[in-house]
Parts: structure tokens; C-alpha cells; sequence
């Protein structure tokens, strides 16, 4: 894991390394600076590291001419993940004429391990070459140190996701990352491109990460995995009418009725009787709780109509569990049947009433229905009226 993210940190993080002319020159004989730029843990970092020697010294009060010099190493980093590279292919540096001073310089590249917090001294060796009668002889003209401070990153990536991420298709959900002010956002370990904002909107199933970062600092985390599920809907239902039923033959759904776009309260069988002409529909919702809806479908029924006379039809209270009334105003004096009928359109009970003018009430038993749904219904010479009646 941590190769793909410092790969990824490659990319979105400057890291030049190769170089061939030193950026800066000093003229004071030493090595430069004596205090590097901080590190931070874990963060690639590359630091430029100047160098000025005399071509001429005294060694035991002995004039002598350096005729070449090199870097001869670098000591002292913390891990095992820097290198060092010199402005020239082998570090070695040739006296030409005119020369009083060698200058040149060094690139250190890589990244400190996590928790390799502290200050640490660099140790440089630079090696003289000079004749002798005896020959070539080596020099240490200068083992110098400069400091490198290692820093803790102090970042904590987290995703937030506003709202379920379990979703239909077609639906969305909003990931929201925190914890620094860069981003790339990552899927099963797969850069997202272009990807690179605080949120990220989610329209397919995914293992989803944010990979964030301090622009200044290249202090990076990686967030715990938020899993994304995207369910399929389930197929469009059809719906049927007949005399007195509107009904669906899907199969393995729960069911909501809605007459016209509103929805009709306990209506959740696969069949349902309508009480009053007009448009209906059916949702049909998986087990996921993915929902589709039906094309509108007419409903009349001839024997749905206003009996002349009778008003304020009313069943309460519905829904009921133990008694029910049912309640009505008629004009005069008048016979009238009244039956409940349950949704498989069995008659459960069947009354003939001597109905008088004005409020009628009748009071019904209701501690041997079985819980569902019912049609009361009032049958008069003119007509009949219904209303639904849920017994629980």
C-alpha cells in the first residue's frame, strides 16, 4: 500500500532528481547550507547541497595544489531511502587552469521512514587528490556536517458520506473527504482521474478511498475504505382492472396502490379494490427497497355511483380492531342492505336495515374478523355506496 501511495504522491509532488549545473554558489570555503529545509515523515524530499574548497591549502605548513577532488559519501540520513547524486557523473571534480576554488554541489533525494521525528547530522566527505614524489596522495579536505530535521505529518484523511450508501440505481450519494486541502480520490486502489475535489459523487458500486495531502508540507493519509452498493430496480410492473379490482402479477415485492400520484394509506396487497373511479398505479419495492412504479390505469365500475339521497357515509373508527360504526344520512324512511365484503370478495356479513330519515348508526362486531381489508357497502333500490373498512 505504501508503494501505490508514495507512486501516486510522485505524480501529484515535485521530485526532480537528475541535474547537471548546481543552483546556487558560495564563497566562503565550506559546505552549505549548514541547515537543510525540513523533512516530514514518509514525504519525498529533495534538497540541493553546495560545496567551495581552495584549489591551493597548506597541509603541516605545506603549500599544495589539489589537482582534483570528489564527494566521497554521505552519511548519516534516517533510513534506508536516500540517495545522494552530484552534478557531475562521478563526483569527482578536475582542476583547470585559472581555478582558484572548486565548487560544485549535490542533490540528496528520498524520504525519511514514519516516525523518524528528530534532528539528524549529515556527515559529508570530501576527498583532495594532490602529486607528491611518492605519487598521488589522498586529502580530506573537509568532513563537514549540516543538519536535517525530520518533522511528524499530523494529517488524518476521513470520508463522510451524506446520506445511505446503499442506493438504487439511478441515485446518488455525496462522499466528502477532510483532512488536508488536496485530494485524489481512489476506487479498490485505482486513481479516479480528474477526481481531485473534497467531494466526490457516486453513481456506481465501489470500494472508495481519498487519498489527501498539505500542499506545502507533501504531509499525506489515506482514508478507511467506504463501500458504495448500487442495487438494481426492480422490473416495471403491469396492472390490470376489472369490475372491481385493479391488480399486479409481480411477484417477490412489496406493494404501495396510489390513485392519480397520491398514496392510497394500507393499500400494500398485490390486489386492490378502489372504492371511487379514477387513474391508479403500484409500486413495487425489492427487497433492496428499490422502487418502480406502474403506467397509470383506468378504473371504473358502473356500480360505483351516488345513491340520491344518502350523505355522510362515514366508517369509524378506521382503521378498527374490536368495533366499528357506520354512519350515514338518510332523506326518508327506506330499506337498505348492508354487507362487508373482505378482499377476496367473500361476503362476511349481510343485514337488511330499516333506515330512518335523517342519521342512521349501526354499530358492527369486529373481534372474529381476521386483520385486513374490507368493502362496506350500502345497497339501496337507487344505487350503492362503498367505503374501505382495515380491521386490525
Amino acid at each position: 500500500m505504501k508503494k501505490i501511495i508514495l507512486s501516486l504522491l510522485a505524480i501529484c509532488l515535485a521530485n526532480a532528481f537528475a541535474f547537471s549545473q548546481c543552483s546556487k554558489t558560495y564563497t566562503g570555503t565550506g559546505v552549505y547550507p549548514s541547515q537543510l529545509p525540513d523533512a516530514y515523515e514518509q514525504v519525498q524530499y529533495s534538497q540541493e547541497v553546495d560545496f567551495t574548497f581552495p584549489v591551493d591549502t597548506t597541509v603541516q605548513s605545506f603549500s599544495i595544489h589539489i589537482d582534483s577532488m570528489r564527494v566521497d559519501s554521505v552519511n548519516g540520513f534516517p533510513g534506508t531511502n536516500f540517495t545522494f547524486k552530484c552534478s557531475t557523473s562521478d563526483c569527482s571534480y578536475i582542476y583547470k587552469t585559472g581555478m582558484t576554488y572548486y565548487q560544485g554541489c549535490f542533490m540528496i533525494n528520498g524520504y525519511a521512514p514514519k516516525n523518524a521525528i528528530g534532528t539528524y547530522k549529515l556527515k559529508v566527505y570530501l576527498r583532495g587528490y594532490f602529486q607528491t614524489p611518492l605519487g598521488a596522495q589522498e586529502y580530506p579536505v573537509a568532513d563537514s556536517s549540516v543538519n536535517f530535521t525530520v518533522k511528524a505529518c499530523n494529517i488524518s484523511a476521513k470520508v463522510t458520506a451524506a446520506g445511505n450508501t446503499a442506493i438504487c440505481v439511478g441515485d446518488t450519494v455525496k462522499l466528502t473527504a477532510s483532512g488536508a486541502n488536496k485530494f485524489q480520490w481512489l476506487n479498490k486502489n485505482n486513481k479516479l482521474a480528474n477526481d481531485t475535489l473534497a467531494n466526490l459523487t457516486v453513481t456506481d458500486s465501489g470500494m472508495f478511498r481519498a487519498l489527501v495531502w498539505d500542499a506545502t508540507t507533501g504531509c499525506f493519509d489515506t482514508s478507511t475504505t467506504t463501500k458504495v452498493t448500487v442495487f438494481a430496480m426492480p422490473a416495471k410492473p403491469s396492472v390490470a382492472a376489472t369490475a372491481t379490482t385493479v391488480t399486479t402479477t409481480a411477484t417477490g415485492v412489496t406493494y404501495q396502490w396510489y390513485k392519480d400520484s397520491t398514496l392510497i394509506g394500507g393499500a400494500i396487497l398485490q390486489t386492490y379494490s378502489p372504492t371511487s373511479k379514477g387513474k391508479y398505479k403500484v409500486k413495487v419495492i425489492s427487497a433492496d427497497g428499490c422502487g418502480t412504479f406502474s403506467d397509470l390505469v383506468d378504473y371504473y365500475n358502473s356500480a360505483i355511483t351516488d345513491i340520491a339521497g344518502l350523505s355522510l357515509f362515514n366508517v369509524f373508527p378506521n382503521p378498527a380492531s374490536n368495533n366499528a360504526n357506520i354512519e350515514f344520512t338518510s332523506p326518508a324512511k327506506q330499506a337498505i342492505q348492508l354487507s362487508i365484503i373482505d378482499i377476496n370478495g367473500k361476503i362476511i356479513m349481510l343485514q337488511n336495515i330499516n333506515a330512518n330519515p335523517n342519521k342512521n348508526n349501526i354499530a358492527v362486531d369486529l373481534t372474529s374478523y381476521t386483520k385486513g381489508i374490507y368493502i362496506v357497502k350500502l345497497q339501496t333500490n337507487n344505487g350503492q355506496q362503498t367505503q374501505r373498512l382495515t380491521v386490525e
